[in-house]
Formats: C-alpha cells, structure tokens, sequence
C-alpha cells in the first residue's frame, strides 16, 4: 500500500458491563464507561490531523 496514509489505532479497555444490546447506547461498541477517554483520543486524533489553510 504505497502512498497510503498513516494511520492510528488506539485500544481502550475498560468500561462498564453493557446494560443493552451490542450495539446500543449502554454497550462496549458505544464505549460505555469510557466515552470520556474514548472522545478525548478522537478529539485528540482530529486536531493534529486537520489540515489548515491551502
């Protein structure tokens, strides 16, 4: 894959034990337990990717 961007990957552990279904609002796919965590590394991950200006 030459050319292809870099890319990062973060694993979070933790959390709560879901109270729903696996892909719902109180399960591990929806970071229950650790949405701070979890949004804190998106956010971080967005800004120093954003590309400003031309």
């Amino acid at each position: 894959m030459q050319g292809a961007a870099k890319v990062d990957i973060a694993l979070l552990n933790g959390g709560k034990p879901s109270k729903s279904g696996e892909c719902d609002a109180y399960a591990a796919h929806a970071y229950y337990g650790i949405e701070t965590e979890a949004v804190d590394r998106i956010a971080h991950f967005i800004t120093a990717n954003i590309k400003r200006g031309p």
